[in-house]
């Protein structure tokens, strides 16, 4: 997150930027960047910076010695001459005396910060550190650094150190199982490995790895004797502080029981920095506001209080993260007619400025309503950035009027090193993620199995090329083989559909789409969208088969606004009608036989609450597409997925996987339900 403290608005004017994506081979069906469209996909801005650790000591550099110089283009977002090079180096390499990393210990305390310089001190101090205590040598020695937890300043600096000393990191989610831990240690052959906390040395001394080092990072003397007693003689314990004193293959989000290692080298990074840089709407905002990183306090329900002391001007959040925003705002506003009123007037007055890309931050509007929205995250966002799922047109509104400021969407995974497509500042539509990145080419291809072919319909698994791509999987030569063609195209996994202007659309993960029994392909995270827009919903989990024709559900209801809702004796979402005669009524079939008290309702604070006192609200209809996709069976679950039970994936999506896993026997019993006819 990158705080501005300045007070404007963010942007007054229009772009002319163009928001278009390019056809280059119309057999093919292959699209590219407009920026691209007559030349080579590019790697490098400057050819002297080739790897992170050129552009960590170049840094230090400039801002120490000299000038640079750069070459002049033009670029219409600002109205004025600026240069790409320049901001690249000028402005994110020129700041040695500069804020760069900051941390606090409470949401309540002041952000502490290190400097440009301090941060590469301590780089090398670290990577001098692990090659003389803990044995580390060249990559082509078989090194690799494991970096073990939450992300935190000495995070950062660990992987900065790996990328300046030639080691490989190898991060690791706190939410892997003990068989995942255990894969990827092994099979990287990891013999040191930097932990966060204290419970995660623990967690992987508790595994039978060949691991000879574990340094810690937040730790105290007696915590270490302890730990120290429970290694033994194998396994040695360190003090981060005292390593200091004296490339990386990452896995991507686990969902399956052995996770795959994804290859992630220099020239990706560099790449992936250029692509950005070169599709100039995007970056140059954050570049010369001298952008900071702060890192949260560790508490994962206090985001909200680290940003409003961080102060933030890019918050970068999943849809989900943003859903949960609005769920809160009209929450706080349901028990007064007239304040919700207000809400949705103010909303759609705000957008009738924000569709003319105009954003200001004194109407009305912003006095009684917006400003209040907006100090809660520090007062000071002035672009939202979003992925990681499709996020429903009608939120992508709300977050911009509310906000005040562009949402960019956009696309990629961990095997492109980040996005390959975006959404552009004067894309107002929504919808989709935007057209390519200058650095990759994208195309869609036939799915046999669904009976899709990319040329006649337009939609088909999406497939990316170029400089950004990995080289493939950490020792894994068959997943290598089956997501990379011969022709270099890695197979992203997800059905796309190309909308106006050659820009994408993302449908759903291939893995994740079932087949009915009627014939019918049902994506459910977009089925899901619609259910977490009821106000009682907190989570849902949609699944189906092809021995059935309908999708049930696993929800986990909003406890705070249920109980509200309880308080206050909402007629519209609570009353003495039957719980079936309700959900009736919602799906406009008759109520389903057998149907189970334990299935229909949760108690909660001493009263039954049904799937119909969650979802029965007068907005519901309007959302549900057709009636194939409609939930007819559901269970009401108590316990929230999360990343703890591992039921969410370190991206805040559901952990698919693992979410039928624990309620296999739950889901058995929804689809042996008699269908609904």
């Amino acid at each position: 997150m990158l705080p501005f403290f300045g007070s404007p608005p963010p942007f007054d004017i229009v772009s002319t930027i163009p928001n278009d994506g390019f056809l280059l081979n119309s057999e093919e069906g292959v699209r590219r960047s407009l920026f691209t469209k007559s030349s080579d996909l590019p790697c490098l801005l400057d050819e002297r910076l080739t790897t992170v650790h050129d552009l960590l000591v170049e840094s230090v550099r400039l801002s120490e010695h000299c000038e640079p110089t750069w070459k002049v283009v033009r670029c219409s977002i600002f109205g004025s001459v600026v240069g790409v090079v320049s901001v690249f180096t000028r402005v994110l390499f020129r700041q040695g005396q500069k804020p760069f990393l900051g941390s606090h210990a409470k949401p309540s305390e002041a952000y502490s910060w290190m400097t440009f310089k301090a941060v590469y001190e301590r780089v090398r101090d670290l990577g001098s550190g692990l090659l003389n205590v803990c044995g580390l040598k060249s990559p082509e020695c078989g090194n690799f650094l494991g970096i073990f937890g939450r992300n935190c300043v000495d995070w950062l600096v660990a992987e900065f150190a790996c990328t300046t000393y030639g080691l490989v990191a190898v991060p690791l989610y706190e939410t892997l199982g003990t068989e995942a831990l255990k894969h990827i240690c092994n099979q990287s052959q990891l013999t040191v490995c930097i932990c966060v906390t204290p419970d995660l040395v623990q967690k992987l001394l508790d595994l039978d790895v060949a691991l000879r080092h574990i340094i810690l990072i937040q730790s105290d003397k007696a915590t270490l004797k302890q730990l120290r007693d429970a290694a033994g003689k194998d396994v040695q314990i360190h003090d981060f502080a005292d390593i200091v004193v004296d490339l990386s293959i990452v896995s991507p989000e686990v969902k399956l029981r052995t996770p795959k290692g994804v290859i992630i080298t220099n020239k990706m990074l560099i790449a992936t920095v250029t692509g950005v840089m070169l599709n100039s709407s995007r970056t140059m905002l954050a570049l010369n506001a001298h952008g900071r990183i702060g890192f949260y306090s560790g508490d994962i329900t206090m985001l909200q209080e680290d940003a409003r002391t961080l102060q933030p001007t890019i918050l970068i959040a999943v849809p989900r993260v943003l859903a949960r925003i609005r769920q809160r705002i009209y929450q706080k506003v349901a028990g007064s007619r007239l304040k919700a009123r207000l809400i949705e007037t103010a909303i759609n007055r705000k957008l009738k400025s924000v569709d003319k890309q105009v954003y200001k931050h004194n109407t009305v509007w912003d006095q009684f309503v917006f400003s209040k929205i907006r100090k809660r995250f520090g007062g000071r966002i002035r672009a939202i950035i979003t992925a990681g799922a499709p996020i429903s047109g009608d939120l992508l509104q709300f977050i911009r009027a509310a906000f005040c400021c562009p949402v960019f969407e956009g696309y990629g995974s961990t095997e492109t090193c980040g996005a390959i497509t975006t959404s552009i500042f004067g894309d107002l539509a929504g919808g989709h993620v935007g057209p390519p990145l200058p650095v990759c080419e994208v195309k869609l291809v036939d799915v046999p199995d669904m009976g899709l072919v990319a040329a006649r319909d337009n939609k088909g698994e999406i497939c990316c090329r170029g400089p950004v791509v990995t080289p493939g999987y950490f020792r894994e030569p068959e997943l290598t083989a089956q997501a990379i063609d011969e022709e270099g195209w890695f197979h992203m996994g997800d059905v796309g559909v190309w909308c106006e202007g050659n820009r994408l659309k993302i449908v759903d993960r291939l893995k994740h789409i079932f087949k009915l029994s009627q014939g019918e392909y049902v994506a459910p995270e977009k089925v899901e969208q619609v259910y977490l827009q009821a106000s009682l919903v907190c989570q849902v989990f949609v699944d189906g088969s092809p021995l059935r024709s309908y999708p049930v559900a696993l929800i986990v209801p909003d406890g705070d606004a249920v109980c509200r809702a309880i308080n206050n004796q909402e007629k519209d979402s609570f009353g003495d009608t039957d719980s079936t005669q309700k959900s009736s009524r919602q799906n406009k079939n008759p109520p389903m036989e057998g149907e189970t008290e334990d299935l229909a309702r949760f108690c909660l604070n001493g009263r039954m609450v049904t799937m119909a006192d969650v979802c029965n609200n007068s907005e519901a209809e309007r959302f549900v597409y057709n009636e194939l996709t409609q939930v007819r069976a559901i269970k009401l679950i108590p316990e929230e997925f999360s990343l703890e039970n591992c039921l969410l994936t370190p991206t805040m999506k559901c952990a698919r996987h693992a979410i039928r896993r624990r309620y296999q026997e739950d889901l058995l019993h929804l689809f042996a339900q008699k269908e609904l006819d």
